[in-house]
């Protein structure tokens, strides 16, 4: 089971030919900055030329603090990435989406520009809204704001997914297809998120077997249900831990059928403060406030 992970691409550079007004300035931010979602990290891309026509060093935009400024590009493009638990990045969550989020900034300290030797100032002040949003798509709307100068305040917002992938093992080894199995032998379904990401933790939910490859079949046997055994030849070898997780089950010696097929709900975790993504089997309760995605694996 594999979900593509989606990213916003880069907008293409508005040719700027001469200095630009600040009317034009404020309509073309939005086509110069672009913003590609990764798993645990943002990426900016800003166009040169827009930051050229506003007289604004690329030396001096950064991403929530100043010491996270440029760390990538090429001549026509600046890029900037930051981690979700660096530069003031935050990333608040329910039940049915995630969003990262940080801003753009540039000083507005004087500086000699022209060759002239004449100081001058930036023509406007960025402020604006980077926002990754993951399984849900959301949009902000904001003001301009006048302090002198315009700023550019529009929200920036991308689309993030994660690949997930779920296999058998026998042991730590892949069981090839159309394995056979004694009723004493137990098999490792193995469920992982790529790329791993130390702040992405998977949580296997709940686990049964039919008889066909249809999940919803009826005849349906649960040996995993709220992350938690429902019997003593399922154990949980590592759930919520990382960015993969291991249940280990003699499945024959819970199904009386000559061919099966498993299939898991996995759930995507985000640990945040307090809140943790390990579920308490003793309290038979799972982390749902900290779930951002869900997903369904067979095999």
């Amino acid at each position: 089971m594999t979900t593509t992970p989606t990213t916003t691409p880069t907008v293409p550079t508005t040719n700027i030919t001469a200095p630009a007004t600040t009317a034009t300035a404020l309509r073309t931010a939005t086509n110069a900055i672009s913003v590609q979602c990764r798993v645990g990290a943002i990426t900016v891309t800003v166009a040169r030329d827009f930051l050229l026509s506003n007289k604004i060093m690329v030396d001096t935009i950064y991403l929530g603090l100043p010491e996270c400024g440029i760390n990538g590009g090429n001549t026509t493009h600046a890029q900037l990435t930051v981690a979700w638990d660096e530069c003031l990045t935050m990333v608040v969550q329910n039940e049915t989406y995630c969003t990262a989020s940080v801003t753009l900034f540039n000083t507005m300290e004087m500086y000699t520009w022209s060759p002239n030797g004449t100081g001058e100032v930036p023509r406007i002040r960025l402020e604006v809204p980077i926002i990754c949003t993951y399984m849900k798509n959301m949009l902000v709307s904001v003001d301009f704001g006048s302090m002198g100068y315009d700023m550019v305040k529009d929200v920036i917002t991308g689309l993030g997914s994660f690949q997930v992938t779920v296999q058998l093992m026998n042991g730590t080894m892949p069981l090839p297809h159309n394995s056979s199995l004694s009723s004493e032998e137990a098999v490792v379904l193995e469920v992982s998120i790529t790329p791993s990401s130390e702040q992405i933790k998977v949580v296997i939910n709940r686990c049964w077997a039919t008889p066909t490859q249809n999940p919803a079949d009826p005849d349906s046997h649960t040996f995993l249900a709220n992350s938690c055994s429902l019997n003593t030849y399922t154990k949980v070898l590592m759930n919520g831990n990382s960015s993969t997780s291991r249940v280990s089950v003699q499945i024959f010696r819970i199904v009386n059928l000559n061919l099966i097929y498993l299939h898991c709900q996995v759930q995507i975790c985000v640990p945040i403060k307090a809140h943790t993504c390990v579920p308490d089997c003793l309290q038979r309760t799972a982390p749902s406030s900290n779930i951002i995605g869900r997903a369904l694996g067979s095999s």
